[in-house]
């Protein structure tokens, strides 16, 4: 092997074996091994290049060669050292992702999110906007729904994934994603059921027993699931969709892998709220729209 030989060779330094170095040397002594960065280079192995060239800037060997390969291939080097390339990579290339905007689009925007966050659904109505307009067109969205506020999240993102199993997930994301009558309905119902709640059981909402608000909570958790989806069914119906089949999806196994997927990959990528992005691999705290969001757009048509 080309590799095990160069190894050999930088480990005895003898000279009259050695190939001819690209540090100019006759026979390199300087331990750089600069024939292994050719087979890093040759392999792809991005991390190995790093080690290969950080060894090289510490002696003698950083020609033009490998300063040029450096500066034509940055994304090689960021997926070796930085884990929020990596993950963007995994997810921009896990099927079970949705995208939106231009599916082949080069400019990836990875953004973890739930359903119920205002500063999301800000960031979704600015998504929905900028990838209407032309100078959008390298950029591929892909949310990931990490439901962090309940069950009336959690409900949502079922259904919503469970459209795209009927083709629809673009039309039941936007229709959801930025706030929806139907759902205030809900909420306001689910509001409504709580008070009667805890008249009729004579509770006290601002006790600090904590027996009495988790009965406040439980009931409130009880009925949050079929309120909110007296108003999914009514939107999915108006889209079009086979309410019995989205139904049965939305509480599928494979739906419920789905989200424990998404809450692990945010539990790796440390995200402590939402929404959270990667943009173009790095990562990026807080919502998107405005002026922010046209830096972005422009960033992607270069």
């Amino acid at each position: 092997m080309t590799k095990k030989r160069n190894l050999k060779i930088a480990a005895k330094k003898d000279e009259r074996s050695a190939e001819a170095c690209e540090c100019g040397k006759a026979a390199c002594s300087c331990g750089c091994n600069c024939q292994g960065t050719k087979v890093a280079v040759l392999a792809g192995t991005a991390l190995a290049i790093v080690l290969s060239i950080t060894a090289c800037v510490k002696t003698c060997c950083l020609d033009g060669r490998i300063s040029k390969w450096v500066e034509e291939h940055p994304d090689e080097i960021m997926l070796a050292i930085s884990p929020e390339a990596r993950l963007s990579k995994s997810i921009a290339e896990d099927e079970t992702n949705y995208s939106l905007g231009n599916p082949d689009g080069k400019f990836v925007i990875i953004e973890f999110f739930d359903y119920n966050c205002g500063w999301c659904q800000r960031t979704n109505a600015g998504m929905q906007e900028v990838l209407a307009k032309p100078e959008a067109k390298n950029i591929r969205w892909i949310p990931i729904d990490t439901p962090i506020f309940g069950p009336s999240s959690e409900i949502i993102a079922r259904y919503v994934l469970a459209a795209g199993k009927q083709g629809k997930y673009k039309q039941m994301h936007d229709a959801v994603s930025t706030g929806n009558p139907k759902l205030s309905e809900a909420r306001n119902r689910i509001g409504k059921l709580v008070e009667e709640f805890i008249t009729k059981n004579k509770l006290d909402r601002k006790s600090s027993d904590r027996s009495v608000q988790e009965k406040i909570r439980a009931y409130s958790d009880e009925v949050t699931m079929p309120e909110y989806t007296k108003s999914l069914d009514a939107i999915a119906q108006g889209l079009g969709l086979d309410v019995e089949k989205l139904k049965q999806d939305a509480h599928s196994d494979a739906i419920s892998q789905k989200l424990a997927d998404n809450q692990a990959l945010a539990a790796q990528l440390e995200v402590q709220g939402v929404p959270m992005l990667i943009i173009n691999g790095k990562k990026h705290g807080g919502a998107l729209f405005g002026e922010a969001l046209d830096t972005v757009v422009a960033e992607s048509a270069q």
